[in-house]
């Protein structure tokens, strides 16, 4: 009989703790004493015995794998060197466990004879079967991502291409539609003015929706890109109240702006910048109703960020719409007034534009009392001086699918 040094420093159980860290399941059988000397937490998990002492006095003298004989043999064959593996089924606890089991000998405290066993499980018919439908689900679930990213990069290619194509009749439209109201084609009457003016105003609201079309999907694609310069936003306050000027006066609507933060320079797009306030402040004059209020206010948090605020006392939003309010084609029919207008993408797109800014967009909202949406530019964004030059920075703006921007408090 052989022993090797390695084998014998298991004397005593505190030695073998290292083995707790494996995977494997491993135990050691007392020869001499016919028991279960020690195992490991993975042996406890295998054989599904809660604890080191519940294994140690577990009775395995049923087992026709664990006579004497048999262990006997082992010890003595793998003591000369010679490698043994076996398909055992085991059946502590009632309950059968089948693995593949390779021995090592031991001598164990007062030099008693002890073989470890390590026990790799063996994938029983039934785990093969839900093995088997777990990967016939992966790859089904798999196969649908695939057809899903699909259709939505066919869709997005679908919105760009009709988008361009049905824009330049609609500018040839337009173009000439104006063109007979400047009575540049010969005189018209007031009966075909105001056809005319139909005509242009209902083309100005389609070419809106195509353009907001063609930004939903330049998004979904994350092909965003910001064309980043200084310049100041004041401007853009006041081109707010002017094109929307004839629909406050029509609802003789009180506009307040509280700007403590003029004559600054900001970092980012102006065009795209310039769409978010319109935007949302377009949703401010098409829900609040006859007589009602909206502020404008724009300040310094206490960081040193800049602080953007569109709040009316109009019809509200229900909280559970909040959510799902920013989400694409979520079209928000608050009011009889106003259904129908739009698709649902003008708050996704401002959403995905304030995100592409550093920011996120926060609604704040209770039906019946108004709302208040606001998002808050980075310090880094922000200049208080006038710069001699202009630099322009193109930056590539990941997709973002989702609204986690928008909450309400």
């Amino acid at each position: 009989m052989t022993i090797s040094e390695f084998q014998r420093k298991f004397l005593l159980r505190h030695d073998l703790s290292t083995f707790n860290r494996l995977n494997t399941a491993i135990w050691i059988i007392d020869i001499d004493n016919y028991k279960i000397w020690w195992g490991n937490k993975s042996a406890l998990k295998f054989l599904e015995i809660d604890s080191l002492p519940s294994l140690v006095n577990q009775d395995f003298s049923a087992e026709e794998i664990f006579t004497r004989e048999k262990l006997e043999e082992i010890f003595s064959d793998t003591s000369k060197g010679h490698y043994i593996e076996e398909n055992w089924t085991l059946h502590l606890n009632q309950i059968p466990k089948k693995a593949v089991v390779t021995f090592i000998p031991l001598l164990i405290e007062n030099e008693k004879r002890a073989i470890l066993i390590e026990a790799i499980p063996q994938l029983t018919e039934e785990t093969l079967q839900r093995d088997h439908r777990i990967q016939e689900l992966t790859d089904k679930l798999t196969l649908t991502r695939q057809e899903i990213q699909s259709a939505i990069k066919s869709k997005s290619e679908f919105l760009t291409i009709m988008s361009h194509e049905l824009r330049t009749p609609l500018n040839a439209i337009l173009g000439f539609s104006d063109m007979l109201k400047q009575q540049v084609y010969g005189s018209v009457n007031e009966v075909q003015t105001s056809a005319l003016n139909d005509i242009f105003n209902s083309g100005q609201h389609l070419l809106k929706l195509i353009n907001e079309l063609l930004d939903a999907s330049i998004i979904d694609r994350g092909e965003l890109q910001l064309v980043d310069e200084f310049f100041q936003f004041d401007s853009i306050i006041e081109d707010c109240q002017s094109i929307y000027k004839e629909e406050i006066s029509k609802k003789n609507l009180n506009i307040l702006v509280q700007n403590n933060a003029q004559l600054l320079f900001l970092i980012g797009d102006p065009d795209r910048f310039r769409q978010i306030l319109m935007n949302i402040f377009k949703n401010a004059v098409q829900y609040t109703e006859k007589n009602g209020t909206i502020t404008f206010t724009i300040e310094y948090d206490t960081e040193g960020n800049l602080v953007f605020a569109i709040k009316d006392n109009g019809i509200g939003i229900a909280q559970n719409r909040l959510p799902n309010i920013c989400k694409a084609f979520e079209q928000d029919n608050r009011s009889p007034l106003t259904s129908g207008k739009g698709m649902g993408l003008g708050l996704y797109i401002t959403s995905q534009l304030v995100s592409a800014h550093g920011s996120k967009l926060i609604i704040e909202s209770s039906e019946g009392e108004g709302t208040k949406v606001s998002f808050t530019l980075p310090k880094s964004r922000i200049r208080d001086s006038k710069r001699s030059e202009i630099q322009q920075l193109t930056l590539a703006i990941p997709n973002v699918h989702t609204c986690e921007a928008c909450y309400s408090k």
